[in-house]
This record gives C-alpha cells, structure tokens and sequence, in this order.
C-alpha cells in the first residue's frame, strides 16, 4: 500500500514545507510526495488533468490519498474514476462543502473556519465557470473552513480546543503541528 501526498497549487518546493511534513509521522512503507509543480491559474485545469491521469495509472488498490487544498480536488476526481482506494484524507480542502465522495470509500477531513483561502478559491471557481461553461467545473469552494456536508464523511475541526490538545487554523496551520496532526492522521489511516 503508498501514501499518496498531493500538494496545493502555487506551491514550488513540491510541498516539502507543507504536505511533506507530515511524511515522518506515517508509518507506511511507501510515502510518494506526488509534484505537480508550481501552478498559475491559467494553467491550472490542464495540470490538474494531467496529473489525474497519471496518479490513475499508478494507483493500486488499497492506496492511499492524502491532499492539501487543490490536492484534495485532484483526489476528490481520481476518487470517482478510481474504485480501489484505500483511504483519502483532506486537509483544508478547496471542495465545496456539498461535494460528493463515493459513501463507501473512507474520507477524513480536517478543516478550521479560520481558512480564509478557501474563500478566494470559491470566488475563483464561479469566474472560471462563468468565462468556460462548457469546460470541466473546476468546483473549488470552502470545506476547508466548514468540512463536508456527506454523513460518511468524517470531519475534524482542527480549531475545536474541547476536542484537540493542540489546536491548528489557517490554510496550511496543521502543518506547523505536522507530529500531532501527522500521528492523528496516522492513527486514523491505520484502521483501514
């Protein structure tokens, strides 16, 4: 089984700061940091598509699928074309809430409401499928502030001090506690 981790558009160290961090906290024997480069929104449909299409010919079943922001959209389509997942796990997703998963593949997300990116990307998608109607919907939208509506779903809000010892907000927040949320993810993972 590999750990999958997909990284969020504008990133240029192939998420070495970001999704990468958690790397050491997972205890699987193949972790792949998956680059699909530093993005521009111009380009950023194409490269996501590409990057679909290669991740569906590596995959094998029971791998799993761990995405920062956009990487969760990629993960969101390989999920719907590829029915042997083991696992996807979301960190702030830039999803619309009412994003669909297939109910019987496993979806955690971690989400806070002080993801203010997020918000832009919302913003985002709805000018690029008012100028491309005809184009693949890009459906960026804010679960990475308010998690995911679908009940099989399994939402953790990263800001709830009740729940966590250590609490994350922010776009990439969790990522600056990369030991406790990549043990609690990994904890979590384990169970399927």
């Amino acid at each position: 089984m590999t750990v999958y981790l997909l990284h969020g558009f504008n990133v240029a160290d192939a998420g070495k700061d970001t999704i990468g961090t958690l790397e050491p906290y997972l205890d699987f024997k193949d972790v792949i940091r998956e680059d699909y480069g530093w993005v521009g929104l111009v380009r950023l449909v194409a490269v996501n598509r590409r990057t679909i299409r290669r991740l569906c010919e590596m995959l094998r079943p029971g791998d799993i699928i761990i995405g920062h922001s956009n990487g969760c959209w990629i993960a969101n389509q390989i999920s719907h074309l590829y029915s042997h997942l083991g696992a996807v796990v979301c960190i702030n997703p830039a999803l619309r809430k009412d994003t669909a998963w297939p109910k019987e593949l496993p979806v955690l997300c971690l989400h806070n409401k002080k993801d203010y990116v997020v918000k832009m990307g919302r913003l985002w998608a709805e000018l690029f499928t008012f100028f491309n109607p005809d184009d693949m919907p890009h459906g960026w939208g804010a679960a990475g502030r308010w998690g995911f509506e679908q009940k099989s779903v399994i939402n953790w809000d990263t800001n709830d001090e009740s729940k966590w010892a250590v609490t994350s907000t922010g776009h990439s927040g969790v990522f600056k506690s990369a030991k406790f949320w990549g043990e609690h993810i990994n904890d979590w993972l384990k169970k399927y």
